[in-house]
This record gives C-alpha cells, sequence and structure tokens, in this order.
C-alpha cells in the first residue's frame, strides 16, 4: 500500500523447519534472490539462506537494484540459466564489495543503486556490506533478521523531512542541529520526539508508542504538508504544555501542531510524557 506502507504476502508455500532433510520442493526459489549456494546446487533453503534472500529485498526496497547485477550483468547478452548460475551463483560479487570493484554498477543500467547509495544511512550501508561481502559466499557471517529489525527501526527514527520540498533526509546521529537537504540544499533543523525510552525525529506516519500500543501519530497538516501535527490515538485528553508555559488540552482524535519546547502529558494509565526539541 503506497499509503501506508502496509504489505500483504502473499503465495506462500514450500514452508518447512530449518536444515529439514526430507525437504523434496521442487522450487527452491527465484535466482535474483537466492543464496549463492542454492543457485548452485550446493546446498537446499534455510535459515542462512533466508538471511540472505531478506538482504536482497531490503536491498530491493531501499537502493531499487541488485547487490549483485553490476558491470557483470550489463555484459550479458542472453539472461539464461548458465547466465544466472554464473551471475548469482559461481561468480556472485557485491556491486559495492570494498575489496572487490569488478562488479560495480553501470552508471547507465544501474543508476538506482549509485544514486540511493549516496542518500543512505552509512550505518545501513555497512549493514548491507556485511551481508553480501562477508556473509555471501560464508553463510554463517550473514545478517540476522534481528540486526536488520534493529538497523530498518534506526533509520526510520531518523528519517526528517524538508520543510521546503518535503524530502526524506535521514539524519544519524539523531541531533536537532541544521542539516542541509541532499534534494533542493534547503538548510533546515529537524524537530526530535524524546519519550523515557526512545529518540527519533518528527516524520509523517511515524507512530509513538507505550507497552506495545500506539499513543500517538505524527501527521501531516490537511492544508500545509510542511506542517507537522501530533494526533492523539487515546481514549483520554492530552495536557500540552507550551514553550510560553501556556497549556491546552488535546482530546482523543485531535491533534496539535508539532513546535520545539512543546511538553505533551497523555495522561492515562499508559502515562508517558514526550518532549519536543
Amino acid at each position: 500500500n503506497p499509503d501506508t506502507g502496509d504489505c500483504c504476502i502473499v503465495d506462500i508455500d514450500n514452508i518447512c523447519y530449518d536444515s529439514a532433510y526430507d525437504y523434496s520442493a521442487n522450487v527452491l526459489g527465484t535466482p535474483r534472490f537466492m543464496a549463492p549456494e542454492i543457485v548452485e546446487g550446493q546446498s537446499k533453503p534455510s535459515i542462512y539462506t533466508d538471511y540472505h534472500s531478506l538482504a536482497v529485498l531490503l536491498f530491493y526496497l531501499l537502493l531499487r537494484g541488485n547487490p549483485l547485477e553490476g558491470a557483470r550483468e550489463a555484459k550479458i547478452k542472453i539472461f539464461d540459466a548458465p547466465a544466472q548460475k554464473y551471475l548469482y551463483g559461481t561468480e556472485a560479487t557485491y556491486i559495492f564489495d570494498l575489496n572487490d570493484s569488478s562488479n560495480r554498477p553501470d552508471p547507465e543500467f544501474h543508476a538506482a543503486p549509485l544514486y540511493m547509495a549516496n542518500i543512505l544511512p552509512e550505518s545501513l550501508m555497512a549493514t548491507f556490506d556485511l551481508a553480501f561481502s562477508q556473509g555471501l559466499h560464508h553463510p554463517g557471517n550473514r545478517v540476522p533478521d534481528s540486526k536488520w529489525s534493529i538497523e530498518v527501526r534506526r533509520i526510520l527514527d531518523s528519517l526528517a523531512h524538508c520543510p521546503s520540498c518535503g524530502q526524506e533526509n535521514f539524519c544519524i546521529p539523531i541531533t536537532s542541529q541544521t542539516i542541509r537537504c541532499w534534494e533542493c540544499a534547503h538548510d533546515f533543523t529537524p524537530l526530535r520526539i524524546q519519550d523515557q525510552s526512545r529518540e527519533y525525529l518528527a516524520s509523517p506516519g511515524v507512530t509513538l508508542e507505550s507497552n506495545g500500543k500506539t499513543i500517538a501519530t505524527v501527521i501531516r497538516h490537511p492544508k500545509d504538508k510542511h506542517i507537522l501535527g501530533l494526533r492523539n490515538e487515546t481514549d483520554v485528553k492530552w495536557q500540552a504544555t507550551l514553550p510560553e508555559q501556556k497549556t491546552s488540552e488535546v482530546p482523543p482524535g485531535k491533534s496539535i501542531i508539532i513546535g520545539s519546547g512543546i511538553v505533551l502529558d497523555t495522561q492515562s494509565s499508559d502515562a508517558i510524557v514526550f518532549k519536543i526539541a
């Protein structure tokens, strides 16, 4: 869903427990997403091959390309089974491998990964390097889903929208210092939200949670997309303290414009205080 980011997983089959000796499914996967050892016919699916497939999927989502499709892929004339075995199996090489530049992205055919690699946080690109440099041919070194979960949460928390053009910018480490938008070169200071356990930047769609429940959601102003608000998702009124020490109530379902210096007390059984800096 392009509006909410929700995903629907369909056509789930050939599921089995890890390292199943009796694995007899005819479908091993799709070459572009399969681990090299499966493409080469040296292994069956396992949790370690799943780690590789997950990393490829995330690379597609974030860099809009395949991590193994670089200069070698651009030279292939007939993309048949032997070519796929070569590219994703025997000679699989990460396009941004720090120690092997033989498969760098072709500027004409692989413009998206080259472009996105300069925008995404260094910590994310370092995690991809672990997955596809150290872990590509060494399954035990691959990045598990738990580490990806932490890294993705970290970059989502660091997401800020430029008030001039609306473009997404990453700010790691999270700070209230002025940053320059990579799209329009506008300088702006992102709004930082703090609660008792987390620090993150205000960005549309970000949810504030307590004890597993959504307390608030960051939304855009209905008439001005550059103005952000915080919608009360609880069933009780909030108490808002403004910078000039004035107070205001925020009823359930209503919103307050996010501004520096505001302190919000949810005043509920899931009581939590949010400070906006």
